[in-house]
């Protein structure tokens, strides 16, 4: 069902949300005890919702039974893999600041598996968290060991969203010293857009020159060169 919000919904969004009675439906399919796929919907149902909020407004929206449920499955890697990344999603929206906990938690402890998709989407989480946002100490750079190229490619991509030295660190490690030719690729591919930033220009165009004189893999040369025709393009709009 979709809702059609007014001015006063606007006004005071949180207000608004508690009048539609979401929670009141939705929050017992959390702890459901039968078919878990009802509790990856229930998560996915509340996920969606808020995003019709403001981002201000989704913080402390829900009740806090929700942010219990969602960190408790969060942290809980006996769950369904679909479950704990819904629960991760949730957490994100609505207890930031936990969220952080829950997935710092969770990459520090790599699983095998199907516990990969849980860390890559933490990852991705945090890069959607960090966006221009300078990340805590440490919390970015203990994915650089992660066993699994498919998270540490999601790594390359929450470097380039945040802002400051440790981001570009990350990514020129990821670039030049990562084993796997797929993640030294995704590295180039997500530094492109940084050249649009005036803050990371220079040293992004610096990396891509330094890429192409040291590496002897044909696929990741290959990547960098487009990496740098793509960015070359870029450049004149960079610049005021």
């Amino acid at each position: 069902r979709r809702f059609s919000f007014g001015p006063a919904f606007w006004a005071a969004p949180r207000e608004a949300w508690r009048d539609l009675h979401l929670e009141r439906a939705v929050l017992p399919l959390l702890d459901h005890a039968g078919d878990v796929r009802i509790r990856v919907e229930a998560f996915r149902c509340l996920c969606t919702a808020l995003t019709g909020l403001p981002t201000h407004a989704q913080e402390g929206c829900l009740d806090e039974r929700a942010a219990q449920f969602a960190y408790r499955a969060a942290l809980d890697d006996r769950l369904e893999t679909w479950l704990q990344c819904e629960a991760l999603t949730l957490l994100s929206r609505i207890a930031p600041r936990s969220f952080a906990e829950a997935a710092a938690q969770r990459l520090r402890s790599p699983g095998g598996g199907d516990d990969l998709f849980v860390r890559r989407r933490a990852v991705q989480l945090l890069g959607d968290l960090l966006a221009g946002k300078e990340p805590p100490e440490g919390l970015l750079e203990g994915v650089l060991a992660d066993p699994s190229a498919h998270v540490r490619q999601g790594l390359a991509r929450a470097a380039a969203q945040s802002s400051g030295v440790a981001g570009t660190r990350i990514l020129e490690r990821l670039a030049r010293e990562d084993q796997a030719r797929e993640v030294r690729g995704a590295a180039l591919v997500e530094a492109i857009v940084l050249v649009e930033r005036p803050d990371r220009s220079g040293e992004t165009l610096d990396l891509l020159e330094r890429v192409m004189g040291e590496e002897t893999d044909p696929f990741v040369l290959r990547v960098a060169l487009h990496a740098a025709v793509q960015a070359l393009d870029l450049v004149p709009r960079s610049v005021p």
